[in-house]
């Protein structure tokens, strides 16, 4: 099972940290180990690996939204604690547009 969004490498338009739309990592499983992997060109034959790409996962809320994963990047592993209404935020490093995928380990 794997949940893949993609993310503009800045903020959208009237935004100053959102870079995609909401998601949802629910279907992974409470409590699961979820890897993150980040690529360009993820829809291709081809997908390069965007290793030097980091951001951070908010959670969105009323109020000030919150933060499941700061500083992400391809590779890591985090606890599926927080897993409805996310969205990638502060991205960097990014040279275009990125997909994020989150798979259960």
């Amino acid at each position: 099972m794997k949940v893949a969004i993609t993310s503009e490498k800045s903020p959208l338009p009237e935004e100053k940290h959102r870079s995609s739309i909401n998601f949802t990592t629910e279907a992974l499983g409470k409590d699961a180990n979820v890897k993150v992997k980040v690529f360009y060109d993820y829809d291709t034959p081809n997908p390069v690996e965007a290793t030097g790409v980091t951001f951070d996962v908010k959670i969105d809320r009323l109020g000030p939204d919150g933060t499941w994963i700061a500083d992400a990047k391809t590779g890591m592993t985090e606890k599926n604690t927080t897993h409805r209404n996310l969205y990638i935020s502060n991205p960097k490093n990014a040279e275009r547009k990125f997909t994020v995928e989150f798979s259960k380990e």
